[in-house]
């Protein structure tokens, strides 16, 4: 009996053996569904490590790539600021700008990302003033053309003196392919070129529409380039025509065109002058009132009539202005006088 009971025991192991595989068997499938949905966040990380490890080196080194473009991206919107999330910054704009006003910009500002600087940096706009201040945010909320120059302003204002870098141009022949292009070039007071001298005791961004007038009028007649704007203030101040704190006289724009190449005389704003002028291939350049086109006063060009009897604008501080054509009848209303230009 006892020589049997090895037997016995080894009988008892076996099943034991077997009983212990089956339940091995049967919790081994249960328990791994019950215990995923019960796995901690970091267990959960890991694994994920653990897979990415796995993956094939160019692909970490893809996601590594975008991981860190991503990051650079939030830690620049941090620095520039958020409007979103900036409740002074919008405040700030529309207790200076106006609501009307400050929608524009922080609509700009949602594609931009110099608008959006702009905008979340009102203060850095005020050290020449409010005025000043206010003038320079509202450029750049109706003109987004002029906002690169809003933009560096605070770092490049005042400049000694211009700067002949292409790259800096606005290069812009026609400002709308709904306008027909004429002889007298596009020039803006704010093209960045000149845009940060001083001029009438500011910036000149803001005050040089009468020079710049007078340099497309001038460029065009003469078919030349050799005077910019900033050339004409240059004149326009030695000869005693820039007025502090209130732009240019008028008498400049009779009294430099011998020195220019150009004869000019005075007609009075009326609609019918304007037809026959620029009909006889003559250029205008009108004096505005306070009005539709300005606060202050303000100078542009009258360069030419379209088929249907338009008059094509060239406003140096507008490219929307620019970029439509205008009744003859509404430019003589808006005017305070009209000098007429052909070449000498």
């Amino acid at each position: 009996m006892l020589d049997r009971l090895p037997g016995n025991i080894v009988s008892i192991g076996v099943a034991v053996i077997g009983l212990v595989v089956v339940l091995v068997l049967i919790f081994g499938v249960l328990v791994p569904s019950c215990s995923r949905t019960e796995e901690p966040a970091q267990q959960t990380a890991a694994s994920s490590q653990s897979s990415a490890a796995a993956e094939p080196q160019g692909i970490v080194s893809e996601v590594a790539q975008v991981k860190k473009a991503k990051q650079t991206e939030v830690e620049t919107a941090n620095q520039v600021g958020s409007l979103e999330t900036s409740n002074t910054s919008i405040e700030a704009l529309v207790s200076l700008l106006g609501d009307e006003e400050a929608a524009k910009l922080v609509s700009q500002a949602k594609t931009n990302p110099d608008a959006l600087w702009i905008a979340a940096h009102v203060d850095e706009y005020a050290f020449d003033g409010i005025e000043i201040q206010y003038k320079i945010l509202k450029l750049a909320a109706d003109e987004p053309a002029a906002i690169p120059y809003v933009r560096e302003f605070p770092a490049k204002y005042p400049m000694a003196d211009a700067v002949a870098d292409r790259d800096l141009a606005m290069d812009v022949a026609s400002p709308s392919d709904s306008v027909p292009t004429t002889p007298i070039p596009h020039l803006y007071q704010w093209d960045r070129r000149w845009a940060y001298t001083m001029y009438s005791s500011a910036t000149f961004g803001l005050t040089g529409c009468g020079p710049t007038t007078l340099a497309m009028v001038y460029q065009g007649l003469n078919r030349t380039t050799d005077r910019t704007p900033h050339d004409i203030a240059v004149m326009a101040e030695e000869r005693g025509y820039m007025s502090e704190y209130n732009g240019t006289d008028s008498a400049m724009f009779i009294d430099l065109a011998p020195d220019l190449g150009l004869d000019c005389w005075e007609e009075y704003p009326d609609a019918d002058n304007i037809r026959e002028e620029l009909s006889e291939g003559h250029v205008i350049a009108a004096n505005l009132a306070p009005g539709f086109f300005t606060v202050g006063g303000h100078f542009f060009v009258l360069a030419g009539l379209t088929d249907d009897g338009k008059v094509i604008v060239n406003d140096p501080y507008s490219v929307i202005n620019s970029s439509q054509t205008w009744d003859p009848g509404f430019i003589a209303q808006e005017s305070m006088a009209m000098f007429v230009y052909a070449k000498a």
